[in-house]
């Protein structure tokens, strides 16, 4: 279906908007319609459906039924691809405004309206429709797209900026309200798989015992669509860290917070899908996300003051820090665990003495499905990370752009007490894994310390002088 999108209507929309002069509510208008017409064909393949008869040959109501899908099909297509269009004119747009916080209205205005939103619930009801009477597994994919498409949708009717009370312009929880719709879509999709899935095992266990016919619930193409819906929560999270949102209630620790919980929450349903079967792309993205919920949390205990980014960035430096090198101990942890329940000897001369003298090898770890496989690789991963921003926070007032010398008290205490937190856990992750890579980055810690108290005394160092 994507296909069909990419390669005949979606090109066809481009050029009517571009060269032909349609504007966007003429475009909302057709697919509204096309979508309505996908579902009236739906519900008339499903009537026919329902009425044929299963003895050959085949009856009428069955020819019926198969035309029927077929200009369903074409019809939703149709929709599906003015509604992608239009989406992603708006988020084009969306990056233009936050880019140069400008309105989109001063270089091109693709706005949305509720028009779109009765499309895709249209064409949302169609595709279930489809689903449930023909049990084409392929649609559950579509949708989990098509509730993504919905949830963006009505994001996306939000403005991206509003006017403050001395005439300027700031940021709205635009980026929180995707990222909480988003990450909702995952977890309400995968809870509905887990849930169809156990009662499939139930009622069907005769079936899946069988070899030769295909589990209840094999949805091609279903986790994929979640991971990479996952994808996009998690760069959207990495945004609100790096250029967090000042809400009107509750200011950047409720922005913070919601964050997190969505993370938090798709990186569960990661869990549940790696749970049910293993997927170490899955379980990335999983630990991934909650590496970035561990960091949003940090982030949120930040003090409301000061308002300005320019001088928030020091403090979010050290949150950040914090937050992986949570991180960093609790995927340590995991490992070290993982190797304990598994039995898997962590240096080559653990094992088990016999009767007869000779040494035996420690039975292999039982696989386990969970987001704990390779949370070693993974705690590398967040401790390089927090050394990269470690360095960037220890030359941060001598860069070219900072007017701030970062030398106040708390700012001193809060950084090199990031700093030192991050070393302990380096020297714990080195002892308890055996790595030679964790004692490197302890050394790039020690040192990264050493530059972040020289730069912030050199100034006092001059006044002495």
């Amino acid at each position: 279906m994507i296909g069909l999108m990419t390669c005949v209507p979606l090109p066809a929309a481009t050029g009517l908007s571009t060269y032909g002069g349609l504007d966007t509510g003429t475009f909302q208008t057709i697919a509204f319609w096309s979508a309505a017409g996908s579902l009236f064909w739906s519900l008339c393949g499903a009537a026919g459906a329902a009425r044929n008869h299963p003895d050959p040959p085949p009856s009428q109501h069955r020819r019926f039924a198969g035309f029927a899908h077929v200009v369903a099909l074409l019809t939703g297509v149709t929709a599906g691809a003015i509604g992608l269009f239009m989406l992603a004119s708006r988020l084009t747009d969306l990056a233009r405004e936050l880019a140069t916080a400008l309105p989109s209205t001063a270089y091109h205005d693709y706005s949305l309206s509720t028009a779109g939103v009765g499309m895709l619930g249209l064409l949302f009801a169609s595709c279930a429709t489809g689903f449930i009477t023909t049990g084409n597994r392929k649609l559950a994919a579509c949708l989990v797209w098509i509730g993504a498409a919905f949830a963006l949708w009505l994001c996306l009717l939000l403005p991206a900026h509003r006017y403050t009370a001395n005439g300027g312009m700031e940021r709205t929880g635009l980026s929180v309200a995707i990222i909480a719709a988003l990450s909702s879509v995952v977890a309400v999709s995968v809870l509905i798989s887990e849930f169809a899935q156990r009662r499939a095992e139930r009622g069907f266990s005769e079936r899946v015992a069988d070899d030769d016919s295909p589990l209840p619930l094999h949805w091609p193409g279903f986790r994929l669509s979640c991971g990479a819906i996952s994808m996009a929560v998690f760069l959207l999270v990495c945004y609100c860290l790096t250029v967090p949102t000042n809400l009107v209630s509750g200011g950047y620790r409720t922005s913070m917070l919601l964050s997190a919980a969505s993370a938090t929450a798709c990186a569960a349903s990661l869990h549940l899908l790696v749970k049910r079967k293993w997927n170490s792309n899955l379980a990335d993205a999983g630990m991934g996300l909650f590496s970035l919920a561990l960091c949003g949390g940090c982030v949120a205990l930040l003090p409301p003051e000061p308002a300005l980014l320019e001088e928030r960035f020091p403090w979010i430096f050290s949150a950040l820090i914090v937050g992986l090198t949570l991180s960093t101990a609790l995927w340590t942890h995991l490992e070290h665990s993982r190797f304990l329940r598994g039995g898997r000897p962590l240096t080559p001369s653990s094992g088990k003495v016999a009767s007869g003298g000779h040494t035996e090898p420690e039975p292999a770890p039982v696989p386990q499905a969970s987001l704990g496989e390779g949370s070693g690789r993974f705690a590398f991963l967040t401790a390089t990370l927090a050394i990269v921003i470690s360095a960037v926070m220890a030359v941060w007032p001598r860069l070219p752009a900072i007017a701030t010398m970062d030398d106040s008290i708390d700012r001193f205490v809060a950084g090199l007490g990031a700093n030192v937190l991050l070393l302990l856990v380096l020297l714990r992750a080195s002892r308890r894994l055996r790595r030679s890579t964790f004692s490197l980055l302890a050394v790039f810690a020690i040192a990264s310390i050493a530059c972040f108290v020289a730069v912030r005394m050199l100034p006092f160092a001059n006044q002495v002088n």
